[in-house]
C-alpha cells in the first residue's frame, strides 16, 4: 500500500539517496490530538462547530471526526479519508492553504 509520509531525500555531491522515515509517538492512555483540542476549546471559549483540523495519518482521525470542518491531506491514510468533511491537495500541492481558503467560503 501507498505510504502517507513524504520519502526524504538527501543529495550527496550529485546523487540523490532515498532517507527512510520511521517515528514512533507515546501518548498518555485516552490522550490524543482532540483531547488536547478540547482543552483549548474549554480555555478559549471555542465551540466545537468553530474548529478546523487538517490531518493525514491514523492519530488524527479523531480530531478529523470531530471538528466542525475535518479535513484529511490527498495523501493521508484510508481510514482519515472516510471521516473527513474534505479533502485537501497533497502536502507538496498547497493542501492546507486550499483547505484553509475552503474553510473560509463557509
Amino acid at each position: 500500500g501507498k505510504l502517507s509520509m513524504s520519502k526524504k531525500k538527501i543529495k550527496l555531491g550529485t546523487e540523490t539517496v532515498d532517507v527512510g522515515y520511521f517515528y514512533t509517538e507515546i501518548t498518555k492512555k485516552n490522550v490524543d490530538k482532540w483531547y488536547a483540542i478540547q482543552e483549548l476549546m474549554a480555555r478559549e471559549g471555542i465551540k466545537q462547530e468553530e474548529v478546523m483540523t487538517i490531518g493525514d495519518n491514523t492519530n488524527d482521525k479523531m480530531m478529523i471526526l470531530q471538528a466542525g470542518f475535518g479535513v484529511a491531506m490527498e495523501h493521508s491514510n484510508p481510514e482519515v479519508k472516510k471521516v473527513a468533511d474534505y479533502i485537501t491537495l497533497d502536502n507538496n500541492s498547497s493542501g492546507v492553504a486550499k483547505a484553509i481558503k475552503r474553510s473560509l467560503k463557509m
